[in-house]
């Protein structure tokens, strides 16, 4: 998956697996960059900008999240609640995710 990564600038899908090996290995940092690459390339393609796919965009929030959670376990809230601001402004945020924010920036005063 490399090579096609690096081969083209287009959109594949069998590029979200490529973000998600990384996810799994626990290496978020490397799956975020992937993964926001991946989603920027579905928006300047012809193929995919008016309906691009929600698996880029869903790895980047759940490494997101992972990142999130693991600062918060730190006990480094302003880490926290950068990473869920970031998911926020993605509209990869759940529910859940906005819940923990507020209760992240509450604690924070």
């Amino acid at each position: 998956m490399k090579f096609v990564y690096d081969a083209t600038d287009e959109y594949e899908p069998c590029l979200w697996s490529f973000a998600e090996l990384y996810y799994k290995r626990g290496d978020y940092n490397k799956c975020l960059e992937i993964g926001l690459n991946i989603h920027n390339r579905t928006l300047s393609s012809q193929e995919w900008k008016d309906s691009p796919p929600p698996a880029p965009l869903g790895i980047v929030g759940s490494a997101y999240r992972a990142l999130a959670k693991q600062a918060k376990k730190e006990k480094n809230t302003e880490e926290a609640i950068k990473y869920f601001e970031l998911m926020e402004e993605l509209g990869v945020a759940t529910e859940n995710d906005l819940k923990i924010l507020n209760n992240l920036r509450d604690t924070a005063k």
